[in-house]
């Protein structure tokens, strides 16, 4: 990425603490290595398994981080409430729906969120 980009790479990690002290290729590696976040929620959408578990891993990693933007803030009774709601939504344990399918576009994904949000919300109301 470094070779490729640098001035992008540069623009963007620019205001990131310590990135003035990155020149090569090799300095970025070892940095973005150095800011790594180790957790407990792995999702790999490519890992060889079989495609159901892929594509649920894919939607459930982007619909977790939109979980995560719309709650933050919240309360603890609001977040374990919403975090309920989001959990009968998003239903992690069930490959065939709701999910990426093969070939679906972010487009096509927004759409298909939309629709699942809306009606899980008015099942709950």
């Amino acid at each position: 990425m470094w070779n490729a980009v640098q001035e992008d790479v540069k623009r963007i990690w620019g205001y990131c603490i310590a990135f003035d002290k990155v020149k090569t290729a090799g300095d970025f590696v070892a940095y973005a290595k150095q800011c790594q976040v180790t957790n407990s929620l792995f999702f790999n959408g490519s890992d060889g398994g079989p495609l159901d578990e892929q594509l649920k891993a894919l939607y459930l990693r982007q619909e977790f981080t939109r979980f995560a933007f719309d709650n933050f803030g919240k309360s603890a009774v609001e977040l374990q409430q919403a975090f309920r709601e989001f959990v009968a939504i998003v239903q992690p344990d069930n490959l065939q729906t709701p999910t990426w399918a093969p070939g679906m576009t972010q487009e096509t994904q927004q759409l298909q969120y939309s629709f699942h949000t809306a009606a899980r919300k008015e099942e709950y109301a």
